[in-house]
């Protein structure tokens, strides 16, 4: 494992870069409770943040009669909770997101992915839930990568 910087500022308002705003952005998150902590800090100041999350896939399944993939995850680094879950909405928009995600339905091996969503609260359950936008497997050549991105 390692540390982050951290998150940088947002982008100020009429932002050069078309649909950049102050209100959506993204972020890169490398272990679980770096996904709670900014997913529920963005929750609390009403921010669409976008959750980047690397992470392995500890269990999928799909929902008979829907097109929706539900996942849990777990962290890179440790086999310790917490274990958040994840539902993909949607698994059939595309034959690509389609074969990425049923990549975790078999249960060989804790799969890494890349996944994008935003983490929204679950009242019934009283937990968070990762609403995925896409998800796909990864490696550690990736997430390498993306850590020097973000670490300078």
């Amino acid at each position: 494992p390692f540390i982050r910087p951290p998150f940088p500022s947002l982008v100020m308002d009429r932002c050069p870069i078309n649909g950049l705003c102050a209100q959506s952005f993204l972020r890169t998150c490398f272990r679980i409770g770096e996904m709670y902590q900014a997913g529920s800090k963005c929750a609390a100041q009403k921010l669409d943040a976008i959750i980047e999350l690397f992470a392995r896939v500890n269990f999928s399944s799909r929902e008979p009669g829907t097109s929706k993939q539900h996942f849990q995850f777990m962290d890179l680094w440790h086999d310790r909770a917490p274990y958040p879950n994840g539902i993909l909405s949607s698994y059939r928009t595309s034959g690509l997101a389609e074969s990425e995600s049923r990549i975790f339905l078999s249960r060989d091996d804790k799969k890494m992915a890349r996944v994008l969503g935003r983490l929204k609260r679950d009242i019934k359950n009283a937990s968070w839930v990762l609403h995925i936008i896409n998800i796909r497997p990864t490696d550690w050549e990736e997430i390498r990568w993306t850590k020097r991105i973000i670490t300078g």
